[in-house]
């Protein structure tokens, strides 16, 4: 059987090879000689603080540019886009879920689920009616309809995490990546967001890649891989 972290699969949903990848002025650099994951898994990604889950992240998603190597997201090579292409291919290819949720706190948390649509023509396509996928996705993931119409910095931790997910979630990008969504809940509200997560992630077919230093969610996923077992990390002087 083939080994999705290091030999090929037909068709990936992302597939990184020969990666690498040294920040300007420092030190740190990250190589990742092979990382593929099939479509429509769900991968667990784990590592300590300054193991460089982050830097990762931001290759994935093409918010770097990586000195050599290719990023291959749903067949397509992000490394050869311009800035403005990756941000176009990451806005239409990926949801993504972070940390602290990075909502607009003035907006309503309906504004906030139909942010992406603006910047994301073929998720808007998969939209005929924005407002009735929010509204359903919201009702789907236990949020009170009222809530949509309330500003996001009045909304409660649990409530901005839900609005956080539907807003990944709308216009059903392929690929899902989750960045220590679980970091500041207890264990029972970790379970429950990891169900919700997962129920709509299976709903669309979509990709799931959650990064986490905490590995007590691992068992729940299709796979799981520790950073240092993909990426060889340099730091100090070159």
């Amino acid at each position: 059987m083939a080994d999705p972290m290091t030999d090929p699969v037909e068709d990936p949903m992302l597939d990184l090879s020969g990666l690498a990848y040294r920040w300007p002025g420092s030190g740190f650099g990250i190589d990742v000689p092979r990382l593929t994951i099939p479509r429509g898994q769900s991968l667990f990604l784990h590592g300590p603080s300054g193991s460089g889950k982050s830097t990762l992240l931001s290759l994935i998603c093409g918010i770097l540019a990586p000195d050599r190597g290719a990023v291959r997201l749903d067949g397509r090579d992000l490394a050869t886009l311009g800035a403005r292409a990756r941000d176009r291919a990451r806005a239409d290819g990926i949801g993504v879920i972070f940390q602290m949720f990075n909502l607009i706190p003035y907006l309503s948390g309906e504004a906030n689920i139909l942010l992406p649509l603006r910047f994301a023509p073929a998720r808007r396509a998969n939209c005929p009616d924005p407002q009735a996928q929010a509204r359903r996705l919201a009702d789907e993931l236990g949020l009170d309809p009222q809530v949509l119409a309330i500003p996001a910095a009045r909304l409660s931790v649990g409530q901005q995490q839900r609005i956080a997910v539907a807003r990944a979630m709308i216009g059903q990008p392929p690929l899902i990546v989750a960045d220590e969504p679980t970091s500041a809940l207890d264990a029972q509200a970790q379970a429950g967001f990891v169900d919700l997560l997962f129920d709509q992630v299976a709903q669309a077919g979509a990709t799931l890649l959650l990064v986490s230093h905490d590995d007590r969610l691992a068992p729940r996923f299709d796979r799981q891989l520790a950073l240092p077992d993909i990426a060889r990390i340099t730091r100090g002087a070159v």
